[in-house]
């Protein structure tokens, strides 16, 4: 038996309400605790009622600056703005989607479906704007710049596996355990609980899990693979393209190729441990709320994402310039032709940690020599005040926080 099921949903609804400020001016009252310091911009003075604006806006603004002024004259105090809150509306908004699912019953697992179809997301590929540019400072003023949503039609193909509970037979035996009499048990009342058996199988139909644990971190584990490997690349053209660049200009000899190596192996490390320890564990920054998504996915399906250094190309490129640039400085004032060297050691050691890093947390191979610095890091997960070299503890041995 095949079965068929289109189901879909349209959201469809009016301009949301706005209100032209101007930010320019905002900090003119300032002194009277209002504007920049407590989020909160001037009204702009209006001259019209509610004004709709439609998607045209993209080509043609849909307010203009005879509609709307700064309420702050010079030579004059600084008013509110005489307009009224929220009269000007933005476009409406208007998306479909729809999902077209054959299913297949199992043969012999009378519980069990399989379904296979396509989802479309914004099938008619009807585009929605944002509001207009609401600030009379900005001189994109009454235009609409960009969409909101999903502005074009994505379809994907869907494949699901379910189980169908039959809670009716369930119910009905829970219903049966009535203290009373099955002979004083009156007509009307066992209809009544066929009924309801009826409506809350009907209600709970069949649940259809899209993806389980393991393929989640199957998943999670190739998007990790190919951020680590793209960082990879990356590193080496940071790392090798100075190197040989300044090899090339210039030219020094082995001894201080292999001096500035192990001088970069010694930086990098350094430079491992400071971040690590007062950047990423500096609590309400940037870099510390990304890295405590790293702490919370250990032992999670999704650890996997959250295991490289970088998460992007540019992030690596920053990590190389912020160290590379002073190297190139002090290495040309100071003549010691050790920068090629350690551009390369950069590069190595930025590899070998993300490589270390993602055995250590995704249980894979270590050489033995290395086969303690899984305990060793995975205690800073326990413990995150200390251990914060990855691999090579130097540093913390050095500074004293390589914990108990």
């Amino acid at each position: 038996m095949l079965d068929w099921t289109i189901s879909g949903t349209i959201f469809a609804r009016s301009g949301l309400p706005f209100t032209v400020v101007d930010g320019a001016s905002t900090g003119a009252l300032g002194s009277y605790n209002y504007g920049p310091l407590t989020g909160l911009s001037l009204f702009a003075n209006s001259v019209v009622g509610p004004l709709p604006c439609s998607s045209s806006a993209t080509t043609s603004p849909c307010m203009t600056l005879s509609q709307f002024s700064s309420p702050v004259v010079p030579g004059s105090v600084a008013s509110f703005g005489d307009q009224r809150r929220n009269q000007v509306y933005g476009p409406n908004f208007f998306d479909t989607d729809m999902s077209l699912m054959k299913t297949f019953h199992v043969p012999h697992w009378e519980s069990a479906e399989l379904q296979i179809g396509a989802q479309a997301f914004n099938l008619f590929n009807h585009p929605n704007f944002d509001q207009p540019v609401g600030d009379v400072s900005n001189s994109q003023f009454g235009s609409i710049v960009r969409t909101v949503g999903a502005p074009k039609r994505r379809p994907e193909r869907r494949t699901a596996f379910s189980f169908l509970f039959q809670l009716t037979r369930h119910l009905q035996e829970i219903i049966s355990r009535d203290v009373r009499p099955i002979a004083a048990r009156s007509s009307n009342e066992d209809c009544n609980r066929r009924v309801a058996a009826s409506k809350i199988k009907e209600t709970i139909g069949s649940w259809a899990p899209v993806l389980t644990a393991t393929e989640i971190r199957a998943t999670a584990i190739a998007r990790g693979r190919a951020i680590k490997r793209v960082n990879a690349w990356t590193a080496v053209l940071c790392g090798g393209v100075p190197a040989l660049a300044l090899g090339i200009l210039f030219p020094a000899r082995l001894p201080h190729w292999l001096a500035g190596f192990g001088a970069g192996l010694l930086w990098a490390s350094l430079f491992e441990y400071l971040y690590h320890r007062f950047l990423l564990h500096l609590h309400g920054t940037f870099f510390a709320k990304r890295h405590l998504g790293h702490h919370a996915s250990v032992g999670t399906p999704t650890e996997a994402e959250h295991v490289n250094l970088g998460g992007s190309p540019i992030w690596v490129v920053a990590l190389f310039a912020i160290n590379g640039i002073p190297v190139t400085i002090g290495d040309s004032l100071l003549g010691l032709g050790i920068a090629p060297g350690i551009f390369l050691a950069f590069a190595v050691y930025f590899i070998t940690v993300e490589e270390v890093h993602w055995r250590i947390h995704l249980g894979e191979w270590l050489p033995p020599v290395l086969r303690a610095s899984r305990a060793y890091h995975l205690a800073h997960h326990t413990r995150p005040d200390a251990r914060f070299n990855i691999f090579l503890p130097v540093w913390d041995a050095l500074l004293g926080s390589a914990g108990r």
